[in-house]
């Protein structure tokens, strides 16, 4: 009995029921978190409750404890050497939460020809998932084309990789022809793609969408009979393929 009550209360010291979940450093490494205010308190985090609050214990045995919007992000550090230097170490990657980020895709508009295209647009990220912007750029279909749009995004899923579904609306307007007189007419473009966490300033994306662009033309015609003019209208349906890298 008296063996009993010892090995009960060595388990109880070495692993109490008060207090909450302990993180454990691996060996030469220490855990830093980094507040949206520009501290940076550096120990080791002795429990963390995803979603609410973070504690940590640093130099001296203070526990500090932090909500998570206060938290820009937390990462586990090397230890200094010998001589002070402290090394890279790799961040704990956080979906991007809210701000503004530059959008930069390439690619291509398939079917009954392949025309090259080249986009960029400035869009507002809202709470990890929505995102409204606008853009413009270059490209090709019978002709080149110049297209201003409004662009509407939304991630369901809270990561820092996932899907995304996405809609351009706007004018798109055609380059010059000595020939005929082209004019521009309206798009608009939906699709789903993907987007990979690169660092916590970066994603890479892939798309899939389909297209849909009206253009006008007019030109003149000369005959024995003094000639006139013809008016037409151009109709694109095309399956976009894109890759982009975004700037937040």
């Amino acid at each position: 009995m008296k063996l009993l009550c010892t090995i009960l209360l060595a388990l109880v010291f070495l692993f109490p029921p008060w207090g909450g979940e302990r993180g454990a450093c691996q060996p030469g490494t220490q855990d830093a978190v980094y507040l949206k205010s520009g501290n940076i308190y550096r120990g080791i985090i002795v429990e963390h409750v995803i979603g609410n609050f973070v504690k940590i214990e640093i130099s001296g045995g203070s526990i500090l404890v932090f909500r998570y919007d206060e938290i820009e992000k937390m990462t586990k550090e090397l230890l200094p050497d010998e001589t002070g230097k402290k090394f890279p170490s790799p961040e704990t990657a956080l979906p991007f939460e809210k701000g503004i980020g530059g959008n930069l895709s390439w690619g291509f508009n398939t079917g009954e020809d392949v025309g090259i295209s080249l986009l960029f647009s400035m869009d507002y990220i809202m709470k990890y998932h929505y995102g409204i912007g606008m853009g413009m750029g270059i490209e090709s279909f019978n002709r080149g084309y110049f297209p201003i749009f409004l662009t509407l995004q939304y991630r369901p899923i809270k990561s820092t990789s996932g899907p995304f579904i996405y809609n351009y609306t706007g004018y798109s307007a055609p380059a010059t022809d000595n020939n005929r007189e082209y004019r521009g007419g309206v798009l608009a473009e939906a699709g789903l793609g993907f987007y990979a966490h690169l660092s916590n300033s970066s994603d890479f994306t892939f798309s899939v969408g389909y297209r849909y662009q009206e253009s006008s033309f007019s030109y003149r015609y000369n005959n024995w009979n003094g000639g006139g003019y013809v008016d037409g209208k151009d109709y694109f349906r095309r399956i976009a393929l894109r890759m982009g890298l975004v700037i937040h």
